[in-house]
This record gives structure tokens, sequence and C-alpha cells, in this order.
């Protein structure tokens, strides 16, 4: 076995600094809002409300594949993430220049010396990729602008031309399309977007010149449906494209330079990614029938199932590949149970994860990324409590070392501890809850309790989460406050598709049922003051909020709603002049049925229309400007507590909401959030 010494060198503070000083220089805060600190408060101090909400300062490192350079996500000490490289010979960071107040949102190393991310800006929303060289001018090139794009995959042998979905109305078809870049001969360009969101004519004329410049190649779109996503084989070429229609989806196959229709049924398996052979994938098969689903490889060609590669007892697959950088090749898989596991078929890989797993005991150790030779390695490493602290293992050196923190500002000893009960639903099945519990909490002396239900479903990609164990800032913040919180899991979570019939993935009433069943149980454990519980919702935790407070009317003593949705019939209306460009139109249509014929359908999963018999006063926030359903939805829910007399206060932040890209509003609203749960938890 590899044995991996500690080095010497402490945290570099020198990094962190470097980071937040050129940041600094370049960004104008609209408020002081107290996050340019980087150290902990005194010990005797609140934590103060910034440092549960603010962006991590080091996040999603990446190596580039000769392991000498670290490019990551930084906040700096601001309110806009930036990318930052630093250079593991030397410990220098520096930051990319040329996205200046902009908000980078994920990145990706092409070879050595390019990478390519992807920017917008606060006002405008409008989105660009960028090609940033490390050597050299150190600066960032606009090279696709007024473009959503997403990377389907690099080359292995060919990284600068990478593979990407591209959508915009100034270069594509109406519903997007599949091109290669070709980067090998981009050196610069110039941006043409207003920072202020006016765009002349000889400026949009300019951006959709230089687009077309930089695609090398176009795939033929996918004629059926209207939007679509796309994957890529191991070695990163273009290999299958998902369409929706009438709310199902369909799989195609890009073989011989032509899309191919798949027969294979997309409602039974969910795929996870490349498999270890051309024309293969990696797939998770849910059959609804009371037995976890399997892990396949599939041959996309016919659709044809192969070996079974893994099966959980209790769950099925919630996780990723783990792909050997350097050989695309298959190596393992993360599963999410409630403490985070890995399944390994590279026995090198497994010997590498239990060394680094001894380096670190009783803490989570994540392999973050790897080098193409696999002997420089950035590790994750965390627990319950504390946020993801990051390592790098230098195997020819046979050390390894502190790179940074994701959150200095937060003093782990301070942090409450989480753990996982299992509560029974109605009809007999067990789920996982997680609950945090602050200091000092006991049978005898019992505390307030927060529930937050998890927000499920994002209603307009339709994409499904649960809650991982690892630091949760609003769960967290609640904790320091004095509350303990509930995070149940409920049906149509992933992982525990199995137990159910498909249809409960979308029954509201019982995923309402699911997170009041989780409360009773979390109040047998005496810890948790049954006078005192409050129910907080975001998106579409928010409906599970105000549900469960009509439910069980006695149970909550005041609820909350951060950018609700309520009235599903109004919500899928006014979905409906998207609904050739956006499959949930017709998702939630074929789930919950049209509006106009199957309006007592909807009526039975509509809290307002018996929200006289909710007694809990309630907060509800949301962005004046946010351009998304939650907006008229949270106007809604605010008339119908006013007709039927119940009490409620509202917050609406100006500009754009208070998500991520906005701090200051981000504080206005949970400012309020502290004080209205102190007024009614006190």
């Amino acid at each position: 076995m590899i044995r991996l010494k500690l080095a010497d060198k402490p945290w570099s503070q020198a990094a962190v600094w470097a980071v937040v000083f050129g940041l600094a220089n370049c960004v104008t805060l609209r408020a002081d809002l107290g996050i340019e600190r980087v150290q902990p408060v005194p010990e005797g101090e609140p934590i103060p409300l910034v440092d549960f909400f603010r962006p991590p300062l080091f996040d999603s490192p990446r190596l580039n594949p000769a392991g000498t350079h670290v490019a990551a996500l930084s906040s700096g000490g601001q309110d806009v993430v930036q990318v930052v490289v630093t250079d593991l010979a030397t410990n220098e960071s520096w930051q990319i220049s040329g996205v200046e107040g902009q908000h980078v949102h994920e990145l990706h190393w092409l070879d050595d010396d390019h990478l390519i991310f992807r920017a917008s800006a606060n006002e405008s929303f409008r989105t660009s990729w960028f090609a940033a060289r490390e050597k050299g001018a150190r600066k960032a090139y606009p090279i696709l602008q007024l473009a959503s794009m997403s990377v389907v995959g690099i080359p292995l042998e060919d990284p600068l031309h990478p593979v990407v979905w591209l959508d915009s109305g100034e270069v594509t078809e109406q519903y997007g399309e599949v091109v290669t870049l070709d980067l090998a001969n981009f050196t610069s360009a110039r941006e043409a977007l207003s920072r202020r969101g006016n765009i002349s004519a000889s400026d949009r004329r300019f951006i959709e010149e230089q687009n077309r410049m930089v695609m090398d190649q176009r795939v033929t779109r996918l004629a059926r449906g209207g939007r679509a996503t796309f994957g890529a084989s191991a070695l990163g070429q273009l290999s299958y494209g998902i369409t929706y229609q009438d709310g199902l989806e369909t799989l195609h196959v890009w073989e011989k330079g032509r899309w191919q229709e798949s027969r294979v049924d997309m409602e039974t398996i969910d795929i996870i990614g490349p498999g270890p052979e051309e024309n293969q994938v990696v797939v998770l098969r849910t059959l609804y029938d009371g037995e976890p689903g399997a892990v396949h490889l599939m041959d996309l060609s016919n659709g044809r199932l192969g070996d079974e590669i893994f099966r959980d007892k209790n769950y099925d697959l919630n996780g990723g590949l783990i792909v050997d950088p350097g050989t695309r090749a298959l190596v393992g898989l993360s599963h999410n149970r409630p403490m985070p596991t890995f399944i390994w078929y590279d026995e090198g890989y497994q010997r590498l994860h239990e060394t680094f797993r001894q380096s670190f005991p009783n803490k989570i150790v994540r392999i973050e990324s790897a080098n193409f030779a696999d002997d420089v390695f950035v590790l994750g490493v965390y627990d319950d409590r504390e946020p993801t602290t990051y390592h790098v293992a230098n195997l020819k050196e046979r050390t390894m070392g502190p790179l940074q923190y994701s959150r200095p500002w937060l003093d782990a000893k301070r942090l409450a501890r989480v753990s996982v009960i299992k509560y029974k639903t109605s009809d007999g099945q067990q789920l996982d809850a997680f609950v945090t519990v602050p200091a000092g909490a006991s049978p005898k002396k019992p505390v307030p309790l927060v529930v937050l239900p998890n927000a499920t479903l994002n209603p307009f990609s339709l994409n499904r989460s649960r809650v991982n164990l690892g630091y949760h800032e609003m769960a967290q913040f609640l904790a320091s406050r004095g509350y303990g919180v509930l995070q149940p899991h409920t049906r149509g979570m992933p992982g525990t598709d199995w137990m159910f019939p498909q249809t409960d993935r979308w029954d509201l009433n019982k995923m309402t049922d699911d997170v009041l069943q989780a409360a009773r149980t979390a109040l047998k454990t005496k810890l948790f003051d049954a006078d005192r519980i409050a129910i907080l919702g975001e998106n579409f935790g928010g409906h599970l909020a105000v549900a469960g407070a009509v439910e069980a009317p006695d149970m909550f003593v005041c609820v909350v709603g951060i950018s609700g949705f309520y009235n599903w019939q109004r919500v899928v209306d006014d979905l409906w002049e998207s609904r050739f460009t956006n499959p949930v139109y017709a998702r939630l249509v074929r789930e919950w049925g049209h509006p106009s014929r199957d309006g007592a359908r909807y009526d039975t999963m509509n809290p307002l229309l018996r929200i006289d018999r909710m007694k809990a006063p309630m907060l509800v926030t949301h962005g004046r400007n946010i351009s998304d359903f939650s907006r008229p939805e949270s106007d809604r829910m605010v008339s119908a507590l006013r007709r039927a007399k119940v009490p409620v206060e509202q917050i609406y932040t100006d500009r754009e909401g208070w998500g991520h890209l906005d701090m200051e509003n981000r504080l206005k609203v949970l400012a309020k959030v502290e004080s209205f749960l102190a007024e009614h938890l006190r």
C-alpha cells in the first residue's frame, strides 16, 4: 500500500489573500456586505448570517492533464464567482482576467494550457463562454456570446475541438443545435455585450459573425420534439440525444453521421453516462416492482441490456460515474446513500481511495480530480457539519498537502452535528430524514423545530434531487440560531423510487403526508418542542410547506415560502405559451392531466382552495423582477391568505431576485426570515 506523509507546509493564506485582493480591485459591491473577511469571527460572537450563505471561497477544483495546475471557482470574498488558477509547484494563484463583474458557473480544462468556462452578467443574464490560456496573458476571450451552451464532450484525442450544445437566437436553429468548436486556431476575440443589457445593431451583427467563425462543424438537428439533451461517448464524441414530446422522452443514437431513433423505453431507464465501449451507456433500470433498480451496461444501437454492474439492496443508484481522465475508463461509481459510498471496479483506485481515507479518519473523502498519469489527485474532505476542504496528493513525492478551504470563515467546531433517522410513511415504507440538532438540546431542554421540505422537483427542468450528507447552509444557519432542523426525504426523490408506484413520483398530496409523518417521528425523540414547530420551503418546497400547514393546522406555528409554487393549475396554464419549446408543459399535463379537462385533479392538490384551514401566519418572499412563473404564484398566495384572514407578511426584493447572483438581496430576505422565525418560535 502506498504510504503518504502529510506535507509540512501550512494552509496557504498567501494564496487566499492573492485571490481576495485580486478580485477586490475589479468588482464594485452594491453594499458593504461584510464578505471580504476570510477568518472566522471570534468564538464569543454569533456567526453572522452572511457567513452561512456567501459563495465558497474555493469550489469545483480541476487538475489540468499534466497535474501541474488547478483551476477552481472562487468568490474571493466577493459577490461574484471567478476562475482562479494555482500553480502547484510554486503555490502561486491568480485570477483569470477578462470577465470582471461576471459570474462564472462551470469550467473545463481542454489541455494543459486552455480551459473554457461559462459566465453571465448580473443585470442581463446573457451567457457567454470564454477560452483562457494559463500561460502568457492569462486573459479570457469570448468565444460565444448571447449563447446558452453546455459541453457535451471533450474528445480525448482532439480536446481543442469540444462538442457543445448551443442555443441562441443569434446563431442557431429555433431549437438549438450541436456544434463542434474550433479552438485550435483561436487566439482572441472582442467582447461586444453591454453590461447594461443594451446591444446595438452593429454589435449584434458582430456577435453573430464571431460566433459562427468559431463553429467548426454542425450536426444535423434532431427534428422530433423541441428541446433536446445530448451525451458523448467515453472518448468525448457525440453519442446520443434525447428529445421530449408529449411528455415522453425518446432516445436517438448518432451513427454514421445521422440520427437513428431507438426503441428503448425511456420511462424505465435513466442514462447515467457513457459505458466502457463505443455505442454503450451505463443505465439505471427502474421497474417500480418493489425491488431497487439495477445498474446495467446497455448497447445504444439496439437497446439491449448487458451485464448488471451494480445493485443496492436498499436504494436505487443516486450518483454518477467515476472515470479515469487519461483513458476515460470506467473505474467506479459514486452512490449517495445517507452516507456517501463508492463502488470500485479498478483495484488501483480502490487501494488509493482506502489510503486517502486512512489519512482522514472519520471523514468522507472524494476524489475530485486527477491528472492523466494518475499520480496527482485533488481530494475533497468533509463530514456531516464540516464544509469541504481540498487537499492535493502527489504519489510521486508520496506527500499529501492542503490546497484550500471552501469556507474558511466557518469554524466547523461551532457547527451542529447531523444524524439520519428513519420514519414510516402512511403506506408502510421507510424513508430517511436528516436531523440537525443544536448544541444543548435534550429531552429535558427541547428546542424549536424548523421543517425543511426538500425542493424534490425543479418544475422547469424536471430535475429531481435529494438531500445528501454534508454542509447545508440553511440547516446550519437555523441550528446556529438554536433551532432543530428536519429535512425529510419524500417519495419522488431519487434513490427510493422502487418503493412506490411510478405515479407517486408526482403525487403532491402523498409527498405532503410524508413530510408530516417525518415531523411526527422527529417529535418522538423528545429533542424538539411540539408547540414550537415551523415549516419553511423554497420553490417546490414552498408547496409542501403550505400544504403541510393546511393539512395539519395545529402542528405549525408559522410558515415561510420562498419563491414558492402553490397553484399548479395556474402554473401549467402559464406554461402553455412555451408548450412547443419547453418539455415541462407536456410532462406535467401527462402526469396530472390537462387543466381544462382535469380541473378536479388539480383542485385536490391546490392548498389555496383550503387555505381557510390554515392557522399559522406566513411569510411570503420573492424577487420583484424574477423571470419565471413563481412571482405570480407568490402574489396569488398573499391574496389567498388575506381573503382567508390568515396573517401574512411579505418581502419582495428588487432587481433580478435573491439568488447567488445578488447577495445583497439574498441577505435582505434571509434577515427577514430570521426575524420572522424568532418572533413566532421564541
